[in-house]
């Protein structure tokens, strides 16, 4: 689906004609939710509820500090269903039928009961906070499974390729298992691995290879059992003796894999590093 500009100015112009808000050039399209569009690519895909997007965004506080930019973390954009969009950071969802691919916009958010990341709460009496996005591109849900396809086609070879610039950056020596993560044996523990069925204790985090963590935390789980833990970490802690600890590089198909992370903080086909302490076998 295409637009032309004028048509699409006019609708824009219709579409807010009754919600002007108090900021100068912007329209409320939610409550004390304030939009406008900065450029536009006429020849954009407009974006549907089960779009696949590409997006870059940027979060200031009400003194225009810089307080999140996604291009430190996802070089290439943060990916999301379309109605989705920004979910993890604010609870809006994009005008659907008006934006497109291409198009950069701003928004005030002057409500902060539209913020859902803890860490932009404690801006709530000092003003509104300002977002800029920009709608890189959109994939139809028949032209993601294209890209799916491709991808696994191409991206073992890609993220090899990755991992091992990676990896000759670093003073640790990694040993590649026959599961195929990457493993580096911090310190070794004692005792015996624990084995499929047992119940478990550790301590882990979890980063991109660009250093960004975007995990961490402790659990207690039982081996073996699915949807618990990533199938790499899993991998990993079978190597490791109680009180041992251990750094590990997980390639995608075994950490968030074509989808990537269900908050959307990991992209699809991401490769992992996580360091993790196996703190006791519970008996």
């Amino acid at each position: 689906m295409k637009r032309k500009a004028p048509v699409f100015l006019l609708a824009i112009t219709l579409f807010f004609a009754c919600s002007e808000g108090p900021y100068s050039g912007f329209s409320e399209i939610d409550y004390h939710l304030f939009y406008k569009l900065r450029a536009y690519d006429d020849s954009g895909k407009v974006l549907a509820e089960k779009d696949h997007v590409w997006y870059t965004m940027k979060v200031f506080a009400p003194t225009d500090s810089l307080l999140f930019n996604s291009g430190r973390i996802f070089p290439a954009g943060m990916e999301c269903r379309a109605e989705s969009l920004c979910h993890s950071f604010f609870s809006i969802k994009p005008t659907l039928g008006k934006w497109a691919s291409g198009d950069s916009m701003t928004l005030i958010i002057d409500n902060y009961e539209l913020v859902t990341h803890p860490g932009f709460l404690k801006y709530r009496s000092e003003g509104p906070l300002r977002v800029e996005l920009k709608i890189l591109k959109a994939l139809s849900p028949d032209q993601f499974e294209d890209y799916v396809r491709m991808m696994q086609e191409t991206g073992d070879i890609q993220e090899g390729l990755i991992i091992a610039e990676y990896i000759k950056k670093q003073k640790e020596g990694f040993e590649r298992t026959g599961s195929g993560i990457y493993f580096h044996e911090i310190s070794p523990g004692s005792g015996h691995p624990p084995s499929r069925g047992k119940n478990v204790k550790i301590s882990y985090s979890g980063s991109f290879l660009g250093g960004e963590a975007f995990d961490t935390g402790t659990m207690e789980f039982k081996l073996g059992q699915e949807m618990q833990i990533l199938r790499g970490l899993e991998l990993a802690i079978y190597r490791m003796k109680p009180g041992g600890k251990a750094k590990i590089i997980i390639p995608s198909y075994l950490a968030y894999g074509e989808r990537g992370s269900s908050t959307g903080t990991v992209p699809p086909f991401t490769p992992v590093v996580y360091q993790v302490h196996l703190i006791e076998i519970i008996e």
